[in-house]
């Protein structure tokens, strides 16, 4: 099999791990790619995994985050890691408690950092340093260059996937995964202009089982339009909305379908742009172009769809 590492949190509230590795020059085109679960068995194990970074003194900055509940199942990581080209990238392994860790037992298997179409390995073999380690298992795996070709269009998207409740999308590269302490699932986009009022665009991912009606929990206020569509042969119910709070304007746009054979769970994806009103600034920023930045929205939409 794969090499791994088994690791569990320090044993108290909220403990966590994490194995640092030697600064590493990303290239243009590298990935990082893992697989991440529970290890069987441990049917307690409640925990985050997340793909930290840290350039040179600068703080420590999340790029992926996945949470995961003992199933049985795993879940397949495949980021692109072009945001961070040309520069010297220190990658932190870390693995977070729900909680209490106890019998949070935590699998990376093969974590390797790979480099599409060259003949030559993206990094030598390392070995992390463990930290905040009590009774858990330190790291002692190596981050081991692979080989792959990529051919599709959207090979260098990223790719979500729910196994709890069967559902994946792809999102672009660029963008971090963040999980919230609400249990949303939020993804910032990265912008196609920077400079003007658009602050932040993101879409957070939410999964309430039994609600009903089911419309996102995440969209404030009330809804400007609202109408049924059908993408990937699945029924959504979707929103569109405006919400303003304090100088800071939320335009958003969500989709909600039922999945009725997982406790008729409502899963809603709910898209925001996050702006300020330019009457804020003695000298305004220009103004973001809307449809442009909502353009990638229903790019993401269009890959939606059920984990068979």
């Amino acid at each position: 099999g794969n090499p791994g590492l088994l690791v569990a949190p320090q044993n108290i509230y909220n403990g966590y791990i994490q194995g640092i590795y030697p600064a590493f020059t990303v290239q243009s085109g590298d990935r990082f790619q893992s697989i991440v679960n529970c290890e069987y068995g441990a049917t307690s194990c409640y925990v985050t995994f997340r793909l930290d970074y840290k350039i040179g003194d600068g703080p420590v900055k999340t790029f992926w985050a996945f949470r995961e509940r003992y199933e049985g199942l795993y879940y397949t990581t495949d980021l692109d890691l072009s945001s961070l080209a040309g520069q010297n990238v220190k990658f932190i392994l870390t693995v977070l408690a729900s909680g209490y860790s106890s019998g949070d037992r935590a699998l990376w298997v093969a974590p390797m950092i790979y480099r599409p179409g060259s003949g030559t390995p993206a990094t030598a073999t390392s070995t992390p340093v463990p930290t905040n380690t009590s009774t858990g298992p330190s790291p002692t795996a190596s981050l081991t260059p692979t080989v792959t070709a990529t051919t599709e269009p959207t090979s260098n998207w990223n790719t979500y996937s729910n196994y709890n409740y069967s559902f994946q999308f792809k999102f672009p590269p660029g963008s971090n995964v963040s999980a919230q302490s609400n249990g949303t699932d939020r993804i910032t986009l990265p912008l196609v202009t920077s400079g003007t009022n658009l602050g932040e665009k993101y879409v957070d991912v939410t999964v309430v089982e039994g609600a009903n009606p089911c419309k996102s929990p995440d969209a404030g206020g009330t809804a400007t339009t609202s109408e049924n569509v059908t993408i990937n042969s699945i029924p959504f119910l979707k929103e569109t909305g405006s919400d303003a709070a304090a100088g800071n304007i939320y335009d958003w746009v969500a989709y909600s379908t039922v999945k009725a054979d997982a406790n008729n769970a409502c899963i809603s994806m709910t898209f925001v742009l996050h702006s300020t009103n330019p009457g804020n600034y003695q000298t305004p920023p220009p103004e973001y172009d809307k449809p442009s930045e909502s353009e990638v929205f229903s790019q993401i939409m269009s890959t939606f769809g059920w984990i068979q």
